[in-house]
C-alpha cells in the first residue's frame, strides 16, 4: 500500500482565512472605510458577480437602508471571507473607489491617519494717523484679535522592518 501526498497550501493559498494581517488593516482604517466607502448597487453587486460576497450577502446589505449600516455590514462580510475575497474586493475598489485602496493595501504594514489641530490666536495692532487740511492730525488706535484653526492630516505607512541576526 502506498499513500501519496501533496502540499497543495501553496496552490490554494488564497482561500485562507483572512489573516490577522489584513483583519488588522481593516481595524485600522474602519473609520475612514465606514465615512468613504460608497455602497451603491453597482458597486455591491460587482462585489457579489466577482465572488468576493455571496448573493445573500448582496440581497442583506441592497435591503439595508443607512449607508453607515451598510458599510457596517460589508466589512463585518469581508472579515469572514479569505484573503482571495479581500484582493477581490481591493480589484473592485481600485476600479469604482480608487481612493480608498491605499487603505487597504499596506505590503504587510499598516498605514495611519495622524491628524493635527493647531489653534492660532495673534494680535493685529492698527495705527491710523490722519491729518486735515488745517493741520490737525488725529491718531485712531485699534486692536483685531484673530483666531485661526490650523488643519493637517497626513498618511504614515508603517512596514515591517526585517531584522537580521548577527
Amino acid at each position: 500500500m502506498c499513500i501519496v501526498t501533496t502540499d497543495i497550501g501553496a496552490e490554494y493559498d488564497n482561500a485562507r482565512p483572512l489573516d490577522d494581517a489584513r483583519k488588522r488593516t481593516l481595524s485600522v482604517n474602519v473609520v475612514l472605510l465606514l465615512d468613504q466607502l460608497e455602497t451603491s448597487l453597482a458597486f455591491v453587486s460587482e462585489l457579489a458577480s466577482t465572488g468576493c460576497i455571496t448573493w445573500p450577502q448582496r440581497e442583506h446589505l441592497i435591503h439595508t437602508i443607512q449607508p453607515r449600516d451598510k458599510n457596517v455590514k460589508l466589512l463585518e462580510f469581508l472579515t469572514r471571507r479569505s484573503v482571495a475575497d479581500f484582493e477581490k474586493f481591493k480589484e473592485v475598489l481600485l476600479k469604482e473607489q480608487r481612493h480608498l485602496v491605499p487603505l487597504l493595501d499596506t505590503e504587510g504594514g499598516e498605514t495611519i491617519l495622524i491628524a493635527i489641530q493647531l489653534p492660532i490666536a495673534f494680535i493685529i495692532s492698527l495705527t491710523h494717523v490722519v491729518t486735515s487740511p488745517a493741520g490737525a492730525v488725529a491718531k485712531y488706535y485699534g486692536e483685531c484679535v484673530c483666531y485661526v484653526c490650523l488643519f493637517f492630516s497626513f498618511r504614515l505607512q508603517l512596514s515591517p522592518t526585517k531584522s537580521e541576526l548577527i
